[in-house]
């Protein structure tokens, strides 16, 4: 979990605060943790943060909130969800897994089921990040080992940076980005303007104008690589 010196990061979502300190006193030795009490904090971790990793635990009362939460997160973000409830059956099981659950533990919580599945989700990560070497999009073909962007037969050249941005976008589908995350993940500098983003944005559109009419502007919130609208141009 720890990869040249950079933990892994895990949102963990918790309104009972001392099984959410459970759960990061169980996960802080090899990751880095976000404690939030509810999913409304968590969403703004989501955004702001992008952590691959979610932990929940619930008190199972509301199954219905529980599962309407988990399916918000799961429409939005690329993350594996470890969801914790102090007991469920079959149907509520399948309920959460329909939501966006990969994987359900019951409480009391055992330290090594926890971090199994995590270990499981770093796995099925690492093997989708590695299948990731040509990606193709409607007419678009992305070879990340030669950094370049085929469109209609054409090579698009694309700087270091530009090529950075249209991984994230790829790696993100149907995700909004801020603009807050874009800064941290592609310029790794706290001090880009974000307006710097936004006219970096505008000359990728000129660069590879096939792909980024696919990247929409959210108004408020930032830019989203919407796939729906590859598969629908594609099919």
């Amino acid at each position: 979990s720890d990869t040249e010196g950079m933990k892994t990061e895990i949102l963990v979502v918790a309104g009972d605060l001392e099984m959410g300190k459970t759960i990061s006193n169980i996960l802080s030795d090899g990751y880095s943790v976000y404690f939030v009490e509810n999913f409304r904090a968590g969403l703004q971790v989501l955004k702001d943060k992008a952590p691959p990793f979610m932990v929940c635990f619930h008190d199972g009362r509301d199954q219905k909130k529980l599962c309407f939460d988990l399916a918000q997160v799961r429409q939005t973000y690329d993350i594996g969800i470890v969801v914790v409830v102090p007991t469920f059956d079959r149907f509520f099981e399948d309920r959460l897994i329909a939501s966006g659950a990969d994987h359900l533990l019951q409480s009391p919580l055992s330290a090594d089921s926890l971090l199994v599945r995590i270990s499981a989700l770093e796995r099925t990560r690492q093997i989708k990040n590695a299948t990731l070497s040509q990606i193709r999009f409607a007419n678009l073909l992305v070879d990340t080992k030669t950094r370049t962007i085929i469109s209609a037969g054409k090579a698009c050249h694309l700087t270091p940076l530009q090529f950075q941005l249209v991984m994230a976008f790829v790696k993100n589908p149907n995700r909004i980005l801020s603009r807050q995350w874009l800064r941290q993940n592609i310029w790794k500098n706290s001090k880009t303007s974000l307006r710097t983003i936004d006219a970096h944005i505008c000359k990728l559109r000129t660069a590879v104008p096939a792909l980024c009419e696919y990247i929409g502007n959210i108004y408020g919130e930032g830019y989203v690589f919407d796939i729906r609208s590859v598969q629908k141009k594609a099919s």
